[in-house]
């Protein structure tokens, strides 16, 4: 598996950061705006108590929305919510005024909780998609990456949640000055510490990117794989098998999907088998890779496939992100048949599922 794109960035890169190390005050410095509630700096931390919001004034430089948002959540206990805001506006002139997109953890009982993404319009939320999450102790971080058409967020136990949210989001896309935020939807005081605000490689490609994009494109969590089949596995095209998000194994970002399918020779008389693929993403579109779980018969040794290890793979040899479409092959295999010996060319495609 290629190594993903992760937390790492370059000098220019950084919009702001905030460490919070100074007296405590109910002051938070000239770069916060307290949006809702009364917050403070206590112990060189950022406390919010129950329904606060600050707002982070340093707008993105780019007046452009994607971004790469990271803050520590510290002291975390049973009932706590912690909320990292993107795409925030807050000019009551705009009409996207207080709309944004965000990352959320909810901390639950022994460690167990809920890692969310969603968008909102003033105290108005939709949550888009969640997914079990923890922590690893008292402590924990929260990420939050806006690409030009997805939402990512990830916490240090390799938990991911995400949404494709469309290339606007809430209207027009570009030239805003778009703002960070932090806030606590939750009932108990919570504190944040260690905030940083980046540039997305969309705008400086030496930045961090989001996980599982494709050139900025986000892939959505249900995919559909298709057999383009010629010559004498023609009883192979058309084939689909769907292809979803292993929400188990979404630290290695993997589809996967299994149907019975016809006998790659295609004589009637076989009966059908189980036909079995991994779609993993790697670090750019050329490293996506599409593993065989379970394929019988010789056509998978035969050439196009690539065989390491135990594991039998191939790399697209052609893609397009948007419409999102990866192409595998051509693959082709020979058995002996009358008269005159058989012979089978096939591709399989990957796209979004309609």
């Amino acid at each position: 598996m290629p190594d993903k794109r992760c937390c790492c960035g370059h000098p220019g890169c950084l919009i702001f950061e905030d460490e919070f190390n100074r007296p405590n005050s109910t002051h938070l410095g000239s770069n916060w705006l307290e949006d809702v509630g009364d917050s403070n700096i206590f112990n060189e931390t950022l406390r919010l108590p129950a329904g606060a919001r600050v707002i982070c004034t340093v707008p993105h430089p780019e007046r452009n929305a994607t971004c790469y948002a990271l803050v520590e959540l510290k002291d975390i206990q049973e009932g706590d919510r912690y909320r990292l805001i993107v795409d925030y506006i807050d000019d009551e002139d705009d009409p996207l005024y207080d709309t944004y997109l965000f990352g959320e953890y909810v901390a639950g009982a022994g460690g167990v909780g809920i890692l969310k993404v969603g968008s909102g319009v003033g105290n108005i939320v939709t949550y888009k998609h969640s997914v079990v999450s923890g922590h690893m102790g008292a402590d924990d971080y929260l990420i939050v990456c806006r690409s030009q058409t997805g939402l990512y967020a990830a916490m240090s136990i390799s938990t991911f949640a995400w949404a494709c949210v469309g290339l606007a989001g809430f209207g027009a896309y570009e030239d805003r000055p778009w703002k960070a935020a932090l806030e606590n939807p939750g009932s108990s005081t919570v504190r944040f510490d260690n905030f940083e605000y980046w540039q997305h490689e969309h705008t400086n490609p030496n930045c961090p990117g989001c996980e599982c994009d494709c050139e900025g494109w986000c892939v959505g969590k249900n995919l559909l794989l298709t057999f383009e089949a010629y010559d004498d596995c023609g009883c192979l095209d058309a084939a689909t098998i769907a292809l979803a998000w292993d929400v188990d194994r979404a630290a290695d970002w993997v589809w996967n999907g299994a149907a019975e399918l016809p006998h790659w020779e295609c004589p009637e008389q076989f009966p059908k088998e189980t036909y079995e693929f991994d779609l993993k993403c790697g670090a750019t579109p050329e490293e996506w890779q599409l593993r065989i779980v379970k394929f019988t018969g010789a056509c998978a040794e035969e050439p196009g496939w690539i065989h390491d290890g135990g594991q039998v793979y191939a790399y697209p040899s052609s893609y397009t992100c948007h419409p999102f479409s990866l192409t595998f092959g051509p693959f082709t295999c020979s058995w002996s048949c009358e008269p005159s010996g058989c012979y089978c060319t096939y591709y399989i495609v990957i796209t979004e599922q309609p």
